[in-house]
């Protein structure tokens, strides 16, 4: 499998593009998850590209998953919580726009796990599982995040097998 390593979205669009023109990297992958940042709240204008804004870069990348989805599996993560409850909304509205736009596609091949929704009871106050600095968090929903894509996965090989 491969997680796309990219802080990102810009980032995963451009490694995406480059590998439906001349698949390198994914030519023999046959799980890609990608997960979307915590950055893209927290720090916006890292992620910014001048020539476009979030919402149509997120739109373009969930585009181009669908096109790698009929041939590879595809499993979207959604962005957890920075431990500030400032960017608790903007969380919660690119998560919800990328889960509607995946659910909108509706391909076999690719899905998503709401880990941000999963993890949200424990994401702020003296509730937060905290990890090396106030965006990341600490082991225990990174295991709950393994879950989840594990699941998913095996839901889709079962789905695959008994149809």
């Amino acid at each position: 499998f491969l997680i796309v390593p990219q802080a990102c979205l810009k980032g995963t669009k451009k490694f995406l593009h480059s590998e439906i023109a001349v698949p390198k990297i994914t030519r023999n992958v046959d799980l890609i998850v990608v997960a979307q940042g915590i950055w893209e709240a927290v720090r916006a204008h890292d992620c910014h590209d001048p020539n476009s804004n979030f919402t149509t870069i997120q739109d373009d990348v969930i585009a181009l998953l669908a096109v790698l989805s009929k041939s590879t599996r595809v499993v979207w993560r959604t962005s957890g919580f920075d431990a500030r409850e400032g960017y608790k909304a903007h969380t919660l509205s690119m998560n919800r726009r990328a889960m509607d736009a995946i659910d909108y596609f509706d391909l076999p091949n690719f899905t998503y796990v709401d880990w941000g929704g999963a993890i949200l009871p424990r994401c702020f106050g003296k509730d937060r599982i905290s990890g090396d600095i106030k965006p990341h968090h600490g082991f225990e929903p990174r295991l709950v995040l393994i879950q989840m894509i594990t699941n998913v996965v095996h839901q889709q090989h079962l789905a695959c097998h008994n149809s």
